[in-house]
């Protein structure tokens, strides 16, 4: 079979119009300027963000549909396709959200995930390329664009909420001096060092054990570093009132609260009380962002779980009728379901810990890290059933 006339057209102006790229260059300037947004707080920041990212993903589902008209089905079925489609559900729902609940941390979000994820076809081209490929036959199946369509689009919005879970962590870690929250970017921080090491080849001659045992060892190194990092900013940081230096008030002794003593008279100065204010005021604020950083992850993670869970269930049809069995412990199926199985114990862990949002972020991060490893590991180094796609 030869194409049309009219499909080679659409194709050859699908490859020089190169929408994608356009896409990933805003995507750029709309996670910096969620950066901005979020720490600034201006109104200003917001819209143009919002802009920003309303004309990338314009640009992404614009590209997405003409390379749907080449291909004449729906672009998911290879890792290339699947990155995208992802990223624009990802990405709309992150506009949506923002627009309808102005949190700016959707913002910040959005505009992550569409960077990150459009730059892997050019940091990883060998694994992630743009060629127009035939599809399997056991593809060709509504399925596609039910269960297929399901499952990228989950991991989209547990990427959105993995985004969210940093930006309360990073606040947890700096304001309130959280162990595990210093502990767990750290570890992020180690584990992405350990990856890019593995990119540029530095652990082409060890073996899969010694590569876990570096892994581990760049993990444990990044948590030392971070909470080193983050005790030095802190100690540079402390305002006067709370160092050793400063006077006890007596009412506040029971406390446990220092402040600067001052003198009072006409020479001025702050008082203690108002210090103490002050301090208390920072505090409740502090709060206020950390408890609707924790509402916004919650959202993305439900929304998530219940997603992925359909989708798992719709795969288990497909597999019945394709392989005369709902489950046979591919490897896909099974890290499939060890990602569910880590977000239902999330939500569940919430009505039994008492510091429910922090540890709703840190295994937010986790489920993060194996959806990646189901997404990429299993994909190209584990023989299964799920290898075609």
């Amino acid at each position: 079979f030869y194409p049309s006339k009219e499909t080679r057209e659409a194709e050859l102006n699908y490859r020089r119009m190169g929408l994608i790229r356009f896409s990933w260059g805003v995507y750029i300037f709309t996670f910096f300027m969620g950066i901005f947004a979020l720490a600034t707080n201006y109104r200003w920041a917001r819209w143009s963000g919002l802009g920003l990212l309303t004309l990338a993903l314009a640009l992404h589902v614009w590209d997405i549909q003409m390379r749907w008209n080449v291909l004449d089905r729906i672009p998911v079925a290879n890792m290339y396709e699947a990155i995208v489609f992802s990223t624009a559900c990802g990405t709309l729902l992150a506009l949506l959200l923002e627009v309808f609940w102005p949190k700016r941390v959707f913002l910040f979000a959005g505009g992550l995930l569409g960077f990150f994820a459009l730059s892997l076809p050019e940091v990883i081209p060998d694994k992630v390329n743009n060629d127009l490929q035939t599809m399997m036959p056991i593809l060709d199946d509504a399925m596609l664009r039910i269960h297929t369509v399901l499952i990228i689009a989950s991991y989209a919005v547990i990427t959105l909420a993995f985004a969210v879970a940093n930006c309360y962590l990073f606040v947890e870690a700096y304001r309130k001096r959280s162990i595990v929250a210093r502990a767990t970017i750290g570890a992020q921080i180690g584990l992405a060092a350990c990856l890019i090491c593995a990119r540029l080849g530095l652990f082409e001659e060890f073996s899969p054990a010694l590569f876990i045992a570096a892994m581990i060892g760049f993990v444990a190194a990044g948590k030392m570093l971070a909470l080193v990092a983050f005790a030095l900013v802190a100690s540079k940081a402390t305002p006067k009132w709370m160092t050793a230096g400063g006077a006890m008030h007596p009412q506040l002794a029971t406390a446990g609260a220092p402040i600067e003593t001052v003198t009072s008279g006409s020479g001025g100065g702050t008082s203690p009380y108002e210090s103490h204010e002050f301090d208390k005021r920072t505090d409740t604020s502090i709060t206020g962002v950390l408890k609707d950083f924790d509402l916004c992850q919650r959202v993305l993670l439900y929304t998530a779980t219940v997603a992925l869970f359909v989708g798992i269930v719709l795969g288990a049809v497909w597999a019945d009728y394709s392989w005369g069995r709902p489950w046979g412990w591919d490897p896909k199926e099974v890290f499939a379901l060890n990602t569910w199985l880590i977000y239902a114990i999330l939500i569940h862990m919430r009505f039994v810990t008492k510091r429910r949002a922090l540890w709703t972020a840190v295994l937010s991060v986790i489920g993060f890290v194996v959806m990646q490893f189901n997404w990429w590991v299993v994909n190209f180094y584990i023989v299964g059933l799920h290898s075609y796609a």
